[in-house]
């Protein structure tokens, strides 16, 4: 039986996601000189700290990008199946692109197109990367944030993580990106913040999990994608990218390649985390709005959306890292998400079974 203290995380989780990804949406896309622009046409409608939609595809406020459809897709499951199912995530995952979703990335839509034959459901995201084993894209990423809310341990986290991720996303260095962002948002949850040493620590919290894990799915898994050294070489970059969240700095980065990079992504949302965790003032660069720049807290999610390119993934992954260090986001993120309304139908509708089954006993 799924517990209302699992439904109280995973809409924890989701309202960070989808908060971010629907601010992002705005500059989705948009080359990072012209957000300012964007921002002094929109400002009085209250952007980055307002859902006001927009952006290439015409969103409407609160709307949710493929990032948060396929972070529900997943809770849909959940709630009901009861339980993690990575076969039934995967079917979500097809009935949705089959339901005329325009928004959905390149190797989401390879790999579900297998999916759609039946295979089991890591039979897409296996066939994609033995034919692009170096591609690395953030798909799995961008809708991991919610796996933390349906788990009672880190290290079932990390299976949930690494299964879910499965499906479209086979490779190392993804699944990598995905298991640290499930890591921190374990560590949030339990109030440790963003320690200086969060790379040492994950990297123990890893080897003490792949050593102990004995799930036959996740074994196959580890033992494929160590193959050729492939696993310890994306180890590797992950341990000796730039973690430094004083010296990264987005606003000043060569977006021309690499805008969907997995590991961008997550340095990106764990920059955004980091100063949102700070009351330290960050310079904005030359021709954005310093007053945007000085709110504190979990307002600083706006920070990420305003950073253009893949900016609603860059906040959706952003955002749930920060919901699990606040309890609260700023209203002004959370009014009209419709992700939100959405999940407390479904949630709703489960509690009222629930409770007609304790009635029954």
């Amino acid at each position: 039986m799924i517990l209302y203290a699992n439904l109280y995380r995973l809409r924890r989780l989701l309202a960070g996601l989808a908060a971010g990804d629907s601010l992002g949406s705005t500059s989705e896309f948009m080359p990072q000189k012209d957000v300012p622009s964007i921002y002094h046409r929109l400002k009085g409608q209250g952007w980055p700290f307002r859902q006001v939609g927009g952006g290439v595809a015409g969103w409407m406020p609160g709307d949710p990008t493929d990032d948060t459809e396929m972070a529900l897709c997943i809770i849909r499951s959940f709630i009901h199946e009861g339980k993690f199912n990575p076969q039934s995530i995967a079917q979500e995952f097809v009935a949705w692109m089959n339901s005329g979703t325009t928004q959905i990335g390149t190797t989401t839509l390879k790999t579900l197109k297998i999916c759609e034959a039946g295979d089991p459901y890591w039979q897409g995201g296996f066939k994609f990367w033995q034919e692009r084993p170096d591609y690395a894209a953030n798909g799995s990423l961008m809708r991991n944030g919610v796996i933390v809310g349906m788990s009672e341990s880190l290290n079932e986290a990390f299976t949930f993580t690494l299964k879910h991720g499965m499906i479209t996303h086979y490779g190392p260095l993804p699944q990598i990106c995905c298991m640290a962002q499930t890591y921190l948002i374990w560590s949030l949850l339990q109030g440790r913040g963003l320690p200086m040493e969060w790379i040492e620590s994950f990297d123990t919290c890893l080897s003490e999990y792949f050593r102990s894990e004995d799930d036959p799915e996740i074994r196959a898994w580890l033992f494929k994608v160590s193959e050729g050294g492939d696993f310890k070489k994306s180890l590797m970059r992950f341990q000796h990218a730039n973690w430094d969240m004083e010296e990264f700095n987005p606003f000043n980065r060569n977006y021309t390649r690499g805008v969907g990079y997995c590991l961008l992504t997550l340095q990106i949302a764990i920059w955004g985390l980091h100063w949102s965790l700070k009351s330290g003032e960050f310079s904005p660069p030359y021709g954005f709005p310093q007053e945007t720049f000085e709110v504190e807290g979990p307002a600083r999610l706006a920070w990420v959306a305003m950073i253009g390119h893949d900016a609603d993934t860059y906040a959706a992954v952003a955002g749930a890292l920060i919901a699990a260090a606040y309890p609260c986001l700023p209203t002004g993120f959370t009014d009209g998400l419709k992700a939100l309304e959405y999940f407390d139908r479904i949630a709703g509708s489960l509690k009222q079974i629930q409770g007609k089954s304790a009635a029954q006993k």
